[in-house]
């Protein structure tokens, strides 16, 4: 009897230690699959603006000062986008293998700032001068996304999170932004909440400010939540800048 009851008070001592084992491996599976997601979207927000800087430059072919400009923000990205690399490099088995064949990718110490690009307004010119609140706690997409807009002539304020960015409306004078992107998942007060903060302000002009929705998810419940949440429409991440204009020509 005595030898049933400390096999079963060592099966009932293992309990706990199985529950820390199982939380931990949760919450390493949580951290791989935010880091996977993080880097997918700044990998692909890279690509996205070298593409549009390498179209803008095709375009700008009898314009040797534009062209160079363009060339700078494809440097420029071109060497964000080694960064990541690294990063994942540093993180896998991989780096040692790259390095034994001789071909390590190795980041600048220091990258340079991208010039301010000139405006060139020509196709949506009518938002030059319009200004936008970008809400969205990854500092390269607010980085990337206030750069492309600033090439037309927008304007745009930055808020790390939903908090920020309800407080930079209600301290602002009524008519200072024309729209508003909100990312959906922020720390503080993500971009649901936030939205349904802006629309219960009791200033009217604020409260029915356009609120585009930036989310990586196509999932029509995501998509349904943003609509019942008062955001007027969404943009998949990485945003594609002139999908993203013509969604705001629409407000205008």
């Amino acid at each position: 009897m005595s030898e049933k009851s400390d096999t079963r008070n060592d099966e009932l001592s293992l309990i706990p230690k199985l529950e820390e084992s199982l939380a931990q491996a949760e919450s390493e599976s949580r951290a791989k699959t935010a880091f996977q997601v993080k880097m997918s979207l700044d990998i692909r927000s890279s690509i996205n603006m070298i593409l549009e800087y390498t179209e803008a430059a095709r375009k700008s072919l009898g314009s040797p000062e534009k062209q160079l400009e363009c060339l700078d923000k494809i440097d420029f990205y071109g060497q964000s986008l080694l960064g990541l690399i690294n990063q994942i490099l540093d993180m896998t088995d991989f780096e040692a293998d790259a390095r034994s064949s001789g071909t390590t990718l190795t980041l600048p110490a220091q990258a340079a700032v991208p010039p301010k690009a000139e405006r060139d307004c020509t196709d949506f010119s009518c938002l030059s001068g319009r200004h936008v609140l970008l809400a969205d706690d990854n500092e390269m997409n607010l980085q990337i996304t206030r750069e492309a807009l600033e090439a037309y002539g927008i304007g745009v304020t930055t808020a790390a999170n939903g908090r920020l960015a309800l407080e930079r409306i209600t301290e602002s004078p009524a008519g200072t932004f024309d729209f508003v992107l909100m990312d959906l998942i922020m720390p503080e007060m993500d971009g649901y909440e936030a939205a349904k903060a802006i629309r219960a302000l009791p200033e009217k002009e604020k409260a029915s400010l356009p609120i585009v929705a930036l989310s990586a998810s196509t999932l029509n419940e995501d998509v349904q939540k943003a609509a019942e949440c008062g955001m007027d429409a969404l943009e998949i991440k990485p945003v594609r800048i002139p999908g993203l204009l013509d969604t705001l020509l629409k407000f205008l």
